[in-house]
């Protein structure tokens, strides 16, 4: 008798990414459901230039006479990690307002968060920029889909697009410039949900007033994951001339001198952009150093 070989169906298992890093955030923060600890990546693909908008022109601003830089921080757990290292990279040159919570997604600060208000209602506080540094998550309900569960794909990205262009219509009605801001790459090479999405912004909005910065020449050279280097013994996290860039389970978090490298990199970004004098300076480094 002829015998009939079924074929085994190979199947790929979806990982699920459990950071392991609990950040405790100085504001309290009420998020629409219960975070879990899932988030979307996407697709290892050719690494694109790592050039940052040095190529967009400057967009100044004019500060009346001792006012400082009022700057709004939108952010997920890794932004949490780098807003210490932002206080001090800007000193007294900056006011920082911060719209941060680990496990949120940019659609959750659309609308108050505990005691504190949706973006569109900073009109009065008028932030001079908006720094966005989102990787994705999917957690809450403002990116559930109609059957209650987190966007995927085509429609993930449709909805991260949708949400990066409605800060820039509230950035523009405000005054205000947008920086949005990549995280490195993870252990395994992949980039995050949002990494395509927030490179494509000052395309979509040219002139110099939506910009984006990679922190790859500082975290993930030529898009390469890098848990630890050399540094300067100056910079937070350098012991005897050497320093770990990451921490957590899947190392998609920052220890001490990646936060610090993070942050320092968004400061440079403001030089190149003309929304900070270059002669103002609050920390040691010289070229090279980073």
């Amino acid at each position: 008798p002829t015998t009939t070989v079924v074929p085994t169906t190979t199947v790929v298992p979806t990982t699920t990414v459990v950071p392991t890093t609990t950040v405790v955030p100085t504001t309290t923060v009420v998020p629409t459901i219960t975070l879990a600890s899932t988030i979307t990546l996407a697709p290892i693909t050719s690494r694109e230039s790592e050039v940052n908008s040095t190529s967009l022109p400057p967009a100044p601003f004019t500060l009346k006479e001792d006012e400082q830089l009022r700057i709004l921080v939108i952010g997920d757990s890794v932004i949490e990690q780098v807003l210490p290292h932002l206080a001090t990279v800007f000193g007294s040159v900056a006011i920082i307002e911060r719209r941060v919570h680990g496990g949120t997604a940019l659609c959750d600060w659309f609308a108050a968060q505990g005691k504190e208000l949706g973006i569109e209602h900073l009109k009065d506080w008028q932030p001079h920029v908006i720094i966005v540094g989102h990787g994705g998550n999917a957690l809450t309900t403002c990116m559930a889909g109609l059957d209650g569960k987190p966007l995927e794909g085509e429609a993930f990205s449709e909805k991260y697009l949708l949400d990066s262009r409605y800060v820039v219509e509230v950035a523009d009605q405000m005054g205000s410039r947008v920086l949005f801001v990549n995280h490195p790459v993870w252990f395994d090479g992949s980039i995050w949900g949002t990494d395509e999405i927030f490179r494509s912004m000052p395309d979509r909005y040219p002139g110099g007033f939506v910009r984006f910065v990679s922190t790859w020449p500082a975290l993930s050279p030529n898009g390469q994951f890098l848990e630890s280097a050399s540094c300067l013994e100056s910079e937070p996290g350098c012991v005897d001339g050497y320093g770990e860039l990451r921490s957590g389970r899947w190392k998609a978090h920052l220890q001490e001198l990646g936060a610090w490298r993070y942050a320092v990199t968004i400061w440079e970004e403001f030089i190149a952009a003309g929304w900070v004098d270059s002669e103002v300076i609050n920390f040691d480094t010289e070229e090279g150093d980073i």
